[in-house]
């Protein structure tokens, strides 16, 4: 992910990635598309004028262009559909669960990657944001209670080791009810990483998520299944969130350090994009109001499937 403009902006750690972030309330995660353009995605993202955040952004400021990801192709226009701003606490404080997969296919070299990965996501915490860290193999545990204390929560997630089985959507669901109990104020989300097919109430556990109006993001790992792929596309797009689907070790750092720019974003777009749900696309966001030109950019985002 890149931010560009033709002088320096520093992003505010709310960018995700796409992601991302949390689609909430009375607006739809997808919306249909008059026209016929297959119905598209959106991206929740931060925006600063050289250090100083950037409000009362309106829809018709920006474009969103997309790209067949691991081309070079040129970027097509897609039509913006909406645009939301988030402000206060939702913005200021991210509450989350960082769910990761220590099963026994995780040994080795990425387990590792993961650990890097997980920590890279816990530096990026700002002072106000506080981090629950979990694991899961066939059963799950809670490494770390929520802080803010990126020490503690690194010492736990250097302590995961892999063996067993993987159960994904029970261990999420019992993330979901670790935040429906934590009364702070702020964003609420679930982060869950794995990389094979999950035992569980995938569900019951989107059931959950969206009664508590909280987005998951996943992050699949070099999973191979493309019906574990789908279950994981399904956890976050029908909650709000965002999938990311990690190939190599720099590509699992690049989607934990888009999760928390979407979490900490404090606007979601959404567009009409030109391709078909499942494809995987690069977007460019470009903001063109005062404080700007300011350049968005993500990589490999899953285009979402309509609603019914």
């Amino acid at each position: 992910m890149n931010i560009r403009k033709p002088v320096l902006v520093v992003m505010a750690l709310g960018a995700l990635a796409v992601l991302f972030g949390g689609c909430s309330g009375d607006l739809a995660q997808t919306l249909p598309s008059p026209d016929g353009v297959p119905a598209g995605s959106n991206a929740r993202f931060g925006l600063q004028d050289d250090g100083t955040d950037i409000t009362g952004a309106v829809r018709s400021q920006f474009t969103v262009e997309e790209r067949l990801t691991g081309t070079t192709d040129a970027y097509q226009t897609a039509r913006v559909i909406d645009l939301r701003e988030f402000g206060g606490q939702e913005v200021n404080q991210a509450n989350v669960v960082l769910n990761l997969d220590r099963s026994g296919s995780m040994s080795g070299q990425k387990i590792i990657d993961l650990k890097v990965a997980a920590k890279l996501f816990v530096s990026l915490m700002r002072a106000n944001d506080q981090t629950e860290s979990m694991s899961f193999a066939s059963s799950w545990t809670t490494d770390q209670a929520f802080t803010s204390d990126q020490s503690l929560l690194n010492a736990a997630i250097d302590g995961i080791s892999a063996g067993g089985g993987t159960n994904a959507w029970d261990s999420g669901k019992a993330g979901l009810e670790s935040l429906a109990l934590l009364s702070a104020a702020g964003l609420k989300a679930l982060v869950i990483m794995s990389d094979g097919s999950s035992s569980g109430d995938l569900q019951g556990m989107i059931d959950r998520a969206n009664e508590l109006a909280i987005p998951i993001f996943t992050i699949a790992f070099q999973l191979g299944s493309e019906t574990a792929r789908n279950a994981m596309q399904r956890a976050a797009n029908e909650t709000g969130g965002q999938a990311y689907e990690p190939a190599t070790q720099q590509e699992l750092q690049d989607a934990f350090f888009a999760v928390s720019q979407s979490i900490q974003g404090a606007y979601q777009i959404f567009w009409a994009s030109n391709f078909d749900p499942g494809t995987h696309v690069d977007i460019r966001i470009t903001y063109n109001g005062p404080g700007g030109p300011v350049v968005v950019e993500r990589t490999n985002v899953i285009v979402v499937a309509p609603d019914p």
